[in-house]
């Protein structure tokens, strides 16, 4: 008897440590596999941060551009305007000065042809309307 329960309790210590093996392989193929794809979800999560990133950077990038394009627009239409303000403005004080004999009629008619030269440069329609109204006053003078 005595022969056959250390047998049975070398069968049992060993069918522990088999049982104990096969759970310590199967535990190390589970964490190396669960490790893995920790790391490829970890990748994958990474690339589409990276995507988000790149977008919103593309489209901060895109709308500072088109701020920027507006921002140029409209400094140069108002540039545009101070131009036809301001020769407007001589015009009208030219063609005063002259009517007051302040100035001669064929000094006048040069500045107001050049003021009418510069409104050209920036709206070539109203530099003919200009021009006609030009003609129009020293036809009747």
């Amino acid at each position: 008897m005595a022969n056959s329960s250390e047998n049975i309790k070398n069968y049992s210590i060993t069918l522990l440590c088999i049982i104990a093996s096969a759970f310590i392989i199967f535990l190390g193929f589970y964490l190396k596999n669960t490790a893995e794809s920790k790391a490829i979800a970890q990748k994958e999560i990474l690339t589409k941060v990276e995507q988000k990133v790149d977008n919103i950077y593309e489209d901060y990038k895109s709308l500072i551009d088109r701020q920027i394009f507006m921002q140029e627009r409209i400094e140069e239409n108002a540039n545009s305007a101070g131009v036809l303000l301001n020769e407007g403005s001589l015009i009208f004080s030219i063609r005063l000065m002259e009517s007051e004999n302040m100035m001669d009629p064929a000094q006048a008619d040069m500045m107001v042809i050049e003021s009418i030269s510069e409104i050209e440069k920036v709206n070539p329609r109203l530099a003919d309307i200009v021009t006609a109204f030009n003609r129009k006053y020293i036809n009747s003078r």
